[in-house]
């Protein structure tokens, strides 16, 4: 039997996004609901699914600001474990401190919340294991900028 995979956020339906993203098993790529074998090769598919979303709908500026810390956190662990200078070390506390504030300012709504807003929005009912991503974050954009 050949193995089929969702290639496209085009026609991968967001559950299956979601269910990776929750579990980190790209299983959720086949199209073959009944196929439990974990597959490395794949990969390169979800890489591919990954790079096309941010083509498609770019990086939030909150994500881009927690890349930012990271980045400064890197640095600056690396310039402690270079030179042993103890000083360093409130510095790597004071971006970890910044870093543990923004995620906790971060909020999460819950997806369920967000098919119901969706679905009052559109006036009919959303099946999230046939909706795609792309067509469920192109509708999260346009109510976003209403």
């Amino acid at each position: 039997m050949a193995k089929e995979y969702f290639n496209s956020i085009e026609e991968l339906p967001i559950w299956n996004w979601w269910k990776i993203a929750e579990t980190g098993n790209l299983i959720y790529l086949h199209k073959d609901s009944d196929y439990k074998e974990n597959d490395y090769s794949i990969v390169k598919i979800w890489d591919a699914l990954q790079d096309e979303y941010l083509n498609e709908f770019g990086i939030t500026e909150d994500f881009r600001e927690m890349l930012s810390l990271k980045k400064k956190w890197i640095i600056k662990k690396s310039e402690y474990l270079l030179t042993g200078d103890r000083f360093i070390l409130n510095d790597i506390d004071r971006i970890e401190s910044e870093i543990d504030s923004s995620t906790s300012n971060i909020s999460m709504v819950k997806k369920d919340d967000t098919v119901i807003m969706l679905e009052e929005k559109l006036s009919f009912p959303l099946d999230p294991k046939k909706m795609s991503v792309k067509k469920y974050y192109s509708y999260i954009n346009y109510y976003s900028k209403k």
